[in-house]
């Protein structure tokens, strides 16, 4: 999954409340690597040890290409780049 926000991770970590967000110019994507899977021990059972997320680094990488749609087929740019 992923996000976007005007937001970023710091501001929204810092603020007590929605009013102490001020928008920022940049827009910040958020992409999940994996889930967690569901509890968390606040009112129940925590999450199987199976399903725990550990720490460790991903590696990924992405790339973007402008394209006419009027011209270009998006399905075959994205073949091309996967070759």
């Amino acid at each position: 999954g992923f996000s976007t926000s005007n937001y970023s991770i710091a501001q929204l970590d810092e603020a007590q409340h929605d009013v102490d967000l001020k928008p920022e110019a940049q827009v910040h994507l958020n992409i999940d690597a994996k889930h967690r899977g569901l509890g968390t021990a606040s009112c129940g059972p925590d999450t199987l040890d199976k399903y725990l997320l550990r720490a460790r680094k991903f590696k990924w990488s992405w790339s973007l290409a402008a394209f006419d749609s009027k011209v270009d087929d998006p399905a075959d740019l994205a073949r091309r780049v996967n070759e």
